[in-house]
C-alpha cells in the first residue's frame, strides 16, 4: 500500500517536471478585451504567474528620462511600461519578450531589480508582456 502511494507521488512529481503545463504556468487564450486599468495596480512579474492571459507586448524606447539613475533604478522606464500595460487592460507586466530573443539587462524599480528584455537598436527598446493574471 505504501509502495503504491510512493509510486503515485513520484509519478505526479515527474509529470509536473516534464510537462510544460503539468504544474507550472498556464497561458490561456484571451476571451475578451479588458478595460484599461490603473498603472499603479499593474504588478511586475519577473517569472510567469500560474495562470494568465497575454494581452500583447509593451515597448519603451531607452533614452531621455528612460535611463538608469546612480542607484541603478530605471523608474521612469518601468512607469512607462506599466502605463502601456494598463492601457491594454493588464493587471500584470511580465518581464519577457515572449520569444526569448531579447538581450537582458538588470534594472531597478524603486529598489527592486529585474531582468528586463531589451531589443538592441537605435534607440534600444525595453520590452515586456502585458498580461492579465488569473491565478498567481
Amino acid at each position: 500500500m505504501i509502495v503504491r502511494q510512493l509510486i503515485a507521488a513520484l509519478l505526479s512529481i515527474t509529470i509536473c517536471v516534464i510537462s510544460p503545463a503539468g504544474c507550472g504556468s498556464q497561458v490561456v487564450p484571451s476571451t475578451a478585451s479588458h478595460p484599461p486599468t490603473d498603472p499603479s495596480q499593474v504588478k511586475i512579474y519577473p517569472k510567469q504567474p500560474k495562470k494568465y492571459e497575454v494581452l500583447g507586448l509593451v515597448e519603451v524606447p531607452v533614452g531621455g528620462d528612460v535611463r538608469w539613475d546612480n542607484r541603478g533604478d530605471a523608474n521612469a522606464g518601468f512607469e512607462k511600461l506599466r502605463a502601456g500595460a494598463a492601457a491594454r487592460g493588464a493587471n500584470g507586466l511580465l518581464m519577457s519578450d515572449g520569444a526569448g530573443n531579447a538581450n537582458m539587462v538588470l534594472a531597478g524599480y524603486r529598489g527592486t531589480f529585474y531582468q528586463v528584455p531589451i531589443k538592441l537598436g537605435t534607440p534600444n527598446i525595453a520590452v515586456a508582456q502585458a498580461i492579465y493574471v488569473l491565478e498567481e
